[in-house]
C-alpha cells in the first residue's frame, strides 16, 4: 500500500508543477459547453417551451452538470507515453518492478481529478452564479449516493477503456488515430455533445446499456432527477458488469501483448 501512496504523491507533485496547464485545459472545456448552451437557446427561441423532453432551463442544467462530470471523470491517462514505452522498450523498467503496470497507471492518473477540484472550483462557482436562475437540481440522500457511485463507475470504465486501447500498441505501429476515433465516438455516444434521450428510441435503448453513458449522460441524469431509485440500482449493476467485462478484456489484451512483445533497448 505504501508504494502506491508514494506513486500517488509523486504524481500529485508532478501535476501541481503544471497546474496552469490544467487551469487552461479547464477553461478550454468551457468553450464547447457554452457553445452548446448558446445553440440550444436559439433552438428554444424557435420552438416551443419544451423541446425533446427538456425545457430550456433543464438543457442549460444538463450542460452545466456535464461540464463538471466530464472533467471529474477525465482520466489523466497518458496513452502516448504508454505507446512510446512499448514501442521503444522503456516499458521494461515497469515489468521488473514489484507492482502491476495497470495498478501503477491507475494510481498515477488519479491526481488529475485532485487538480481539477483545486483549480476548477472558482471558475465553476463563477459560471454557476451566472447561470443560477437557469440551473435546477434534484437533491436527496438517495440521489447523492447514486451520483457518487455513478462517478466511480464512470471513472473506472473510462480508465479501463483507455488502458485496453493502449495495449493495442503491442500490435500496431501507431495508436493515435485509434484514440482520436474513440474521442469522437465517446463524445457523441456518452451524451457530451447532446442528451442521448433526444435520439430515436431504438438507438437510445441500445445506448442505455452501453458503457459510454456512464461517462456523462447517466450521472447527469441522476442530478436532474430523471431516474427512479430502482432504475439507478439497475444501472449501477449494469455498470459493475461493464467494469468486470472491461477488466477481463484489458487483462487478456495485456497478457497477449506481453507474449508478443520483443524489446529492443530500454
Amino acid at each position: 500500500m505504501s508504494k502506491f501512496l508514494k506513486i500517488f504523491e509523486v504524481s500529485v507533485l508532478n501535476r501541481f508543477e503544471y497546474r496552469l496547464n490544467s487551469f487552461m485545459w479547464l477553461l478550454y472545456s468551457f468553450i464547447p459547453t457554452l457553445a452548446s448552451m448558446a445553440v440550444w437557446n436559439t433552438v428554444y427561441r424557435e420552438r416551443s417551451y419544451n423541446a425533446f423532453g427538456y425545457t430550456n432551463n433543464e438543457m442549460i442544467t444538463y450542460y452545466f452538470i456535464m461540464l463538471i462530470v466530464s472533467n471529474l471523470l477525465k482520466a489523466g491517462y497518458d496513452y502516448h507515453g504508454v505507446a512510446d514505452s512499448i514501442k521503444y522498450g522503456s516499458i521494461n523498467q515497469f515489468l521488473v518492478r514489484p507492482y502491476d503496470f495497470m495498478k501503477y497507471k491507475f494510481i498515477y492518473s488519479l491526481p488529475e481529478n485532485v487538480i481539477f477540484i483545486f483549480v476548477g472550483i472558482i471558475p465553476l462557482i463563477v459560471l454557476g452564479v451566472i447561470l443560477r436562475s437557469s440551473i435546477t437540481l434534484e437533491f436527496n440522500y438517495s440521489i447523492v449516493i447514486f451520483f457518487v457511485i455513478a462517478l466511480v463507475l464512470g471513472y473506472l470504465i473510462q480508465f479501463l477503456i483507455l488502458f485496453s486501447l493502449s495495449t493495442c500498441a503491442f500490435f500496431m505501429h501507431s495508436i493515435t488515430s485509434l484514440f482520436m476515433t474513440l474521442d469522437i465516438l465517446k463524445n457523441i455516444v456518452s451524451g457530451q455533445v447532446f442528451p442521448l434521450s433526444i435520439l430515436p428510441k431504438p438507438i437510445f435503448k441500445i445506448l442505455q446499456y452501453s458503457p459510454f453513458q456512464y461517462l456523462a449522460f447517466y450521472p447527469v441524469g441522476i442530478l436532474q432527477g430523471r431516474y427512479e431509485q430502482k432504475e439507478m440500482v439497475m444501472q449501477s449493476l449494469v455498470g459493475f458488469l461493464w467494469i468486470l467485462i472491461l477488466f477481463i478484456f484489458s487483462r487478456i489484451m495485456w497478457k497477449k501483448g506481453l507474449a508478443k512483445y520483443s524489446a529492443f533497448g530500454g
